[in-house]
Order: structure tokens, then sequence, then C-alpha cells
């Protein structure tokens, strides 16, 4: 996972048709690979890149993709960028436009 500044984060987008690629497969080889992208993004906070832990671990609770290590941080993240990043965001836009309207 290579980090980029806010509002160039591509995981968001990636864990999206990740999840979306495997729900609409029969092949549950790929879910080994999504868990362990997943988990490789636990470990440290999106924003300030702080060391994680499960107590003080908190998720985007729109796109689930990035993790911080408290609401402010996240909150900083969603202003500086995340927002755009954000898979609801992308969702909202894709429908918007028609380009995916099973999505």
């Amino acid at each position: 996972y290579e980090f980029a500044p806010s509002g160039e984060n591509s995981v968001p987008e990636a864990l999206f048709w990740y999840r979306r690629a495997h729900a609409k497969s029969v092949d549950a080889e790929t879910l080994p690979y999504i868990e362990e992208y997943e988990s490789s993004i636990r470990e440290l906070c999106s924003c300030c890149f702080k060391s994680l832990s499960t107590d003080n671990r908190k998720r985007c609770v729109e796109c689930k993709a990035v993790y911080y290590c408290s609401w402010e941080c996240g909150a900083a993240d969603w202003k500086a960028g995340h927002k755009k990043d954000c898979t609801k965001a992308l969702k909202k836009r894709l429908r918007a436009t028609g380009e995916f309207s099973d999505i």
C-alpha cells in the first residue's frame, strides 16, 4: 500500500472493485487476496500514519476502506480529499452519470 496525497488515494476505489468482483463471482479463491489487502491497510492511520491497534482503530463509515487513529483524523482526511476518494461518493457519481446502473 503506497501512500498518496489526500484526494489521490486509490485504496477505496480498489477495494470497491475487488469486493464487487468477488460478489459477482463464484470464484472463492479471490477472497483471501481481498482480506490480505484489507489487513495491510489496517496498520496505519490514513491521515497521520500512526500505528493502529484494535483499541484506537476507526474505520471510514462510508467506504470502510481506510482507517484512522481518531475521529479527528477521519474528519481532517475527509476535508482534505478522502471525500473524493470514498467509494460511496464513487458509487453516487457512477449512478449519476449512468455508467453503472447495477451498483
